[in-house]
């Protein structure tokens, strides 16, 4: 995903002399081409997050298109003061990318973890919130957000995600979610970086008898309520996925709607990482594995939500 990120910033500096990026000393063998061509538009401010988004703040008070990047748990939480107030408070044109959301950089314990960053930036008035799914999906997500003029939030992978959604990259908008697979029996949501494993755990359903609808949600705000109700009134099971705290994120977004439609309500399944922190170490692999959000657990879970 992060070079799909900046390919795309890549090809949208060459048409607009306002992009600037920043960079909390991060980067290194990602930005050395976007470096080599505009030298005039990287500034790595070193490890100073919360100073990094006030320098953007005031850049993007000047006219500029300012992008922040850092990895997610020291960009959102560390500078969340600046993104609230200066950011946000102002709806300034500052992109807030995060590279490494959810469990992306585990393996160096709890503090490289980024399991609320959702629920936070969804709270913030102003504030986009786009999770792409694979690489083609963050080339899009990239270049619509440079498009828009409000402030955005793009949570990243880390490295090696697989292309998924070459057939429906060209109908892809900020705001829509995206149907991969029609059935009748239950819906399943999944957002962002769960797009890989919730996929091959509706192939393994579907052996299994069961017939999923599954719905990739890359954008949580802002979306239109109806786009969601017009697919779960269709169905009386609904789960959600997400490498994110249960609290706060896609499957409370989902029972929000859930709750203010016009049909009745659905029985729900909310998987995610529960409220509580990590207190073992662990790759991103092996914590959801025992977490149950690898396609094998969430086969299991869902099958067994199903039979109730």
């Amino acid at each position: 995903m992060r070079l799909a990120f900046v390919r795309s910033l890549i090809d949208a500096r060459k048409k607009d002399e306002r992009i600037h990026l920043l960079t909390g000393d991060l980067g290194f063998e990602v930005f050395e081409e976007f470096v080599e061509k505009f030298p005039q538009s990287f500034t790595n401010v070193g490890v100073a997050e919360a100073n990094m988004v006030g320098m953007a703040s005031g850049m993007a008070h000047l006219g500029f298109k300012c992008i922040c990047y850092s990895i997610t748990p020291f960009l959102v939480f560390r500078a969340l003061e600046q993104i609230r107030n200066d950011v946000c408070y102002h709806n300034l044109d500052v992109k807030i990318v995060g590279v490494g959301g959810g469990l992306g950089y585990s393996s160096n314990g709890q503090s490289h973890t980024t399991l609320e960053d959702i629920a936070v930036m969804r709270s913030l008035p102003n504030m986009t919130v786009l999770c792409p799914g694979d690489p083609l999906e963050t080339y899009m997500a990239t270049k619509q957000m440079l498009a828009a003029c409000s402030p955005t939030y793009l949570r990243l992978g880390k490295k090696g995600e697989t292309n998924l959604m070459y057939e429906h990259i060209g109908n892809f908008e900020i705001g829509k979610p995206v149907c991969l697979r029609e059935g009748q029996d239950l819906l399943v949501f999944s957002v962002g970086n769960m797009l890989e494993a919730t996929i091959n755990a509706m192939d393994e359903l579907a052996k299994r008898g069961l017939n999923p609808t599954h719905v990739h949600v890359h954008t949580i705000k802002p979306i239109n309520a109806k786009d969601f109700q017009e697919i779960m009134q269709k169905h009386t099971h609904i789960v959600t996925v997400e490498e994110h705290s249960i609290i706060g994120g896609l499957g409370n977004m989902i029972s929000e709607i859930n709750s203010t439609g016009e049909f009745p309500l659905k029985k729900m399944l909310m998987l995610g990482l529960e409220d509580k922190y990590f207190n073992i170490g662990g790759t991103q692999r092996y914590l959801r594995n025992i977490s149950g959000l690898d396609s094998t657990g969430i086969v299991m879970k869902v099958s067994e939500f199903f039979k109730k």
